[in-house]
């Protein structure tokens, strides 16, 4: 990992740069969500720092990476478990280290979490990748203590309406 980089948990105060981050995301993955609104991405995001964690990698003040997870109750248990919400790292500073840094850093606090709780709170981690299936390969063979369960399918707008078109 490049020495000026940090990996911290973001606050308030991060929520604009993050949002940015999240906003530029590599247009390869972008496969038809529904559009953003930047009111309720800026919401979202506090919201995560307020209940969930949220990992940054700082670069001198420019956010270059984050991974937040929010906790949920499943509607069939009484425990939680924390979902990967985003994890995203800038295209130039892939391969420095950065993913396990940020994951580590979001496992340590749902590990905290865990020890308050009494039990181990998983941790579900969705990744999307577009069609690149050596990352998603890369994915699934380097992080011990994750299994594997499929992935997400998503329908995109197949009418042949841009998503700028759709009403919000």
């Amino acid at each position: 990992m490049a020495s000026k980089i940090k990996v911290r948990l973001a606050t308030p105060k991060d929520n604009v740069a993050v949002g940015k981050l999240l906003m530029d995301v590599d247009p390869r993955l972008q496969i038809g969500y529904a559009p953003v609104n930047d009111v309720r991405l800026y919401q979202w995001i506090l919201e995560i720092i307020q209940t969930g964690v949220l990992a940054v990698a700082d670069l001198s003040g420019r956010i270059v990476g984050v991974l937040g997870a929010t906790p949920y109750q499943p509607p069939w248990s009484l425990q939680y478990a924390y979902d990967v919400d985003f994890f995203y790292i800038l295209e130039s500073f892939r391969g420095e280290g950065l993913e396990d840094h940020l994951l580590k850093a979001v496992e340590g606090h749902v590990d905290g979490i865990s020890a308050q709780l009494g039990y181990q709170v998983p941790l579900t981690l969705q990744i999307n990748t577009g069609d690149r299936a050596e990352a998603k390969v890369r994915m699934m063979s380097m992080k011990e203590n994750y299994t594997f369960t499929g992935g997400n399918f998503v329908r995109t707008l197949a009418d042949g309406r841009k998503e700028e078109d759709q009403t919000d």
